[in-house]
């Protein structure tokens, strides 16, 4: 372990430490949508992370905390929040960095769904394993040797099995991308819900509860 550094106090009295720091999340709103990494659909709420450095401040028989130079913001959709907070050392949540430490903001990330890159990438193959093909097939017709019949033979056996897999990796990221997709959603409704339930919910009067109303129901 690294060695201890004594905490020092600063020019207004408040106690510092390169140790000291707040962490906090707040929920934002968009109205154009924003482009999230691993994220297949624009979002117009997400979630906010900030980490700062910190002081202490002892008045009034407390402790008062500060938030002091901000370290690094960073974003995430309410879907990959659900899954940071429930999913401990499961390896990780992708997140979008929006500024980092030294202040500066992020360039945007642009909206570039991977399933499109998947068919594009299908495509390829795909149009590859033809071409392939188209060649051994020339040969036949300009030399029917055994040796050129069996390569068309291998070539047509390899772009069946190619093309097979391609779809394949393809049907998984579809997938994948949907069940992003319809958690990301499925968050949106769920905290729009909860919105909702908060505006409803009516004052407290007294030693009285009052009754959750969720609008529309």
């Amino acid at each position: 372990m690294d060695e201890e550094q004594d905490i020092t106090l600063d020019s207004y009295g408040a106690e510092t430490h390169p140790g000291f720091g707040m962490i906090k999340a707040n929920r934002v709103s968009s109205s154009g949508g924003v482009s999230l990494f691993d994220s297949e659909i624009k979002h117009q709420h997400f979630v906010s992370i900030t980490l700062s450095g910190a002081t202490r401040k002892r008045e009034l028989n407390r402790d008062w905390i500060y938030e002091r130079d901000q370290i690094i913001e960073v974003w995430l959709s309410e879907a990959q929040w659900a899954q940071l907070v429930s999913s401990m050392n499961a390896g990780g949540t992708p997140m979008t960095i929006h500024r980092d430490a030294t202040g500066a903001l992020v360039p945007e990330i642009p909206f570039e769904p991977r399933l499109g890159l998947s068919r594009q990438e299908v495509h390829d193959t795909v149009a590859k394993l033809l071409d392939d093909i188209k060649k051994k097939l020339a040969h036949v017709e300009e030399k029917p040797s055994k040796a050129n019949i069996t390569a068309l033979h291998h070539a047509v056996a390899n772009a069946v099995a190619n093309a097979d897999y391609a779809v394949k990796t393809m049907d998984e990221h579809t997938e994948k991308s949907v069940a992003k997709a319809r958690a990301d959603i499925e968050a949106i409704v769920a905290n729009a819900v909860l919105r909702g339930a908060n505006l409803a919910l009516p004052e407290v009067m007294g030693e009285g509860v009052g009754t959750l109303q969720i609008e529309g129901n």
